[in-house]
């Protein structure tokens, strides 16, 4: 059998990466060093108000502050804070803090954090720590309370790097792992490129801004909710809603304005959509107002994101030949995953070197923003090349199959300038929108059409649960500064990159129906491996792949170092093989069942359950973590520098501390998206004859 060039190329590459992740399954353990402590849960009860700074005597008495003891004398909350530190759910950070005074004073400037000198080691608290190259001589500063213990002794095989003990193997096998990824997606691009031979730069200028666009908003989006929590000062349910309904308005704009980008050309849609991007990207970091967040940042944001939605497939189809086409679309497919893995990246990064909750001095404009702030100022400087880089596209640009490049002058709507274009041009797909919406409306087809759409909804709602829960769920979970966005951000889309096009050549004769049913019941059931005790895993934390996980990939201390991190990466995993199956086909599957020559209007109004669906999800979300993974204001005031043995310490400047409550039923939250999910493959298979039906194009018969 002969393989087409689009068919091979993306496999091989796929295949190639593939082979790098192989030598993991013949990989021996390794023994870890004998100083590492055992897990242990949380207890129950709520951790101290604030955490000691390195220089806190060893000799004060340790005290566990609960909320319900606190004075009834402490004022009440009455602004926001300066900063608010999340307090750590470990018991050995509980303050010894028997000279501390809380009371309403002026807040003191925030003072830069200096890192301590290493201390002897009789003054280290018991414990492991991170490694010395000469063995347990020092003790180190871990973690953001200042947290004292001994430096642990690499064991034999094992050498210390950057604080962490490392072995041989796990370094072959991490760069093997690398440079195999590396050369299959060069491969991949090159053969995608080689396909695309004779296109116009305007193509490649349009995948550079897209994927520029996807990493910013990916760091962006998982910033939302954390954003609107602790700047704007938003409940849990409150910034659940609220980015709940943000996300269906741009779904909305969508629709309406999808015309605009054939009446006034790619070019201009780009400009008009990065301009709105720009201002949005720029308010958001300097405000904390309601009003100004959500009239100069969101609703900006969502225009621009609206407007720039339907360029990609616009230009590919105008920027390529017909056979091209598909060869278009994998690539974007690909350099989009690449984006949304920055963006990952990115959110993580920025948190690791500027801290989950502190404020930091940002040279020129003489500010001190908060870490999510700093995000979104990131966001509006990645924004920035984008749109220079449009102004280098020409209008009229197309590729032809026989004359190759042709730019043809652009033809102008009614009106007597460019915004008044852009006006009638909106006006005209509102207005056809309409249209089209009263008529298929009538149709009985029609309605059994969303249904269908409809059933799915419950595991595509997932995703959103991945961008708008997850985050305050692990931060609370694991502790401040873990990688959230590298557990899901980075992984869900990596895996994506190189599975999908050998999911695509293997399946290729599968019936679309037959895939999702397979899809859908690994990536909603495995939600459900959340949930699971978190014992079950523990075996998965020795060996090589236990120290890739730790120490090469999430960087997490031993002494924070949980099984729920293996059963959370494997139920990604497994979520993603499963996507790889559905996701592609739905899209096809949309398609096929659509009646000939409405296509593109079933395809279009093929959003509308998921509107729905993103106005439960929404809410839910905030409901979700507030629920059972609750954080508590607990002091007001702040911390007085001259009455307090914290002076000129870690917390200057803190008017008051959240504490995290009872996370002993944390797994509530999977529970609650894992049934959602279970409704769609359920909805594949009791309507199975109604789905068949339709990808066959004839009627179903009634069942008896």
């Amino acid at each position: 059998m002969t393989l087409r060039f689009s068919e091979r190329a993306p496999l091989t590459a796929a295949l190639l990466s593939l082979l790098s992740l192989s030598s993991l399954a013949v990989a021996q353990p390794v023994a870890q060093p004998a100083s590492q402590p055992a897990v242990v849960a949380p207890p129950a009860s709520l951790p101290a108000v604030v955490a000691p700074p390195a220089s806190q005597p060893a000799s004060l008495p340790a005290v566990v502050a609960q909320p319900a003891s606190l004075p009834a004398s402490l004022p009440a909350v009455t602004e926001p804070a300066e900063a608010v530190a999340l307090v750590s759910l470990d018991p050995a950070l509980n303050a010894a803090l028997a000279d501390l005074d809380i009371a309403a004073c002026e807040v003191a400037p925030l003072q830069a954090v200096k890192a301590p000198e290493d201390k002897p080691q009789d003054e280290c608290e018991v414990g492991s720590g991170r490694c010395t190259a000469e063995g347990a001589q020092l003790c180190k500063r871990i973690g953001p309370q200042a947290k004292w213990q001994p430096a642990s002794q690499c064991s034999e095989g094992q050498t210390c790097e950057d604080g962490r003990c490392h072995s041989l193997l796990a370094k072959i096998l991490v760069w093997s792992m690398l440079i195999g990824m590396l050369l299959a997606f060069i491969y991949m691009i090159f053969n995608y490129q080689k396909g695309l031979k004779g296109s116009p730069y305007e193509l490649y200028i349009l995948f550079a801004t897209k994927i520029i666009e996807y990493t910013a908003y990916g760091a962006m989006q998982m910033t939302f909710v954390l954003f609107l929590s602790k700047i704007v000062k938003l409940s849990d349910f409150q910034a659940g809603s609220y980015i709940g309904a943000w996300s269906v308005s741009i779904s909305l704009v969508t629709i309406m304005v999808g015309a605009l980008v054939d009446a006034i050309g790619i070019r201009r849609t780009l400009i008009i959509g990065t301009v709105a991007l720009l201002v949005a990207r720029l308010f958001l970091p300097f405000s904390d107002n309601f009003w100004i967040v959500t009239v100069l940042g969101f609703v900006p944001m969502a225009i621009g994101t609206a407007i720039m939605a339907p360029v990609i497939s616009v230009g590919i189809k105008r920027y390529t030949t017909k056979e091209g086409a598909s060869l278009g679309f994998g690539l974007f497919y690909t350099l989009m995953n690449v984006g949304w893995a920055a963006g990952g990246w990115l959110f993580d990064y920025m948190r690791a070197q500027f801290g989950e909750n502190n404020m930091t001095a940002v040279p020129l404009i003489n500010m001190e923003l908060h870490t999510y702030q700093l995000i979104f100022l990131v966001g509006f400087v990645l924004t920035i090349p984008t749109f220079f880089m449009v102004f280098f596209m020409r209008n009229g640009v197309k590729m032809t199959d026989d004359q190759g490049i042709v730019i043809t002058a652009f033809e102008k709507m009614e009106g007597s300038n460019f915004f008044a274009v852009m006006i009638n041009s909106i006006k005209k797909a509102a207005l056809e929108t309409g249209r089209i919406m009263s008529s298929v409306f009538k149709e009985k087809s029609f309605w059994i059409f969303m249904f269908m759409i409809g059933v799915l909804i419950g595991v595509r709602l997932v995703f959103l649960h991945f961008h708008y829960t997850f985050p305050k769920y692990g931060i609370r979970v694991f502790g401040e500064g873990v990688k959230i966005g590298s557990i899901y951000g980075v992984l869900n889309p990596v895996i994506i990159v190189f599975l999908v096009p050998m999911v695509a050549f293997f399946t290729k004769k599968v019936s679309s129906y037959k895939m999702m049913i397979v899809g859908t019941f690994l990536s909603a059931g495995s939600v459900f491996i959340a949930i699971m005790p978190e014992s079950w895993f523990a075996q998965m934390e020795g060996g090589i792949f236990g120290e890739l996980v730790y120490n090469w990939w999430l960087n997490v201390h031993p002494s924070d170092q949980r099984p729920l991190y293996m059963s959370l990466i494997v139920f990604i995993t497994v979520f993603t093989v499963g996507e790889a199956f559905w996701s592609p086909r739905l899209m096809q599957f949309t398609a096929e069942i659509a009646p000939e020559g409405r296509e593109g209007t079933y395809i279009s109004l093929a959003m509308l359950p998921l509107f729905l669906g993103k106005l439960v999800a929404g809410p839910l979300s905030g409901w979700l973590v507030q629920e059972y993974t609750p954080v508590t204001r607990v002091a007001s005031g702040c911390l007085d520098p001259s009455q307090s043995a914290l002076s000129g310490g870690f917390w200057a400047g803190v008017k008051s501390a959240e504490v995290v409550g009872d996370l002993s039923h944390h797994y509530m939250v999977w529970v609650w998206i894992g049934v959602m999910a279970m409704a769609s493959p359920i909805g594949l298979v009791i309507f199975r004859k109604m789905f068949t039906a339709a990808e066959q194009k004839t009627p179903a018969k009634k069942e008896v």
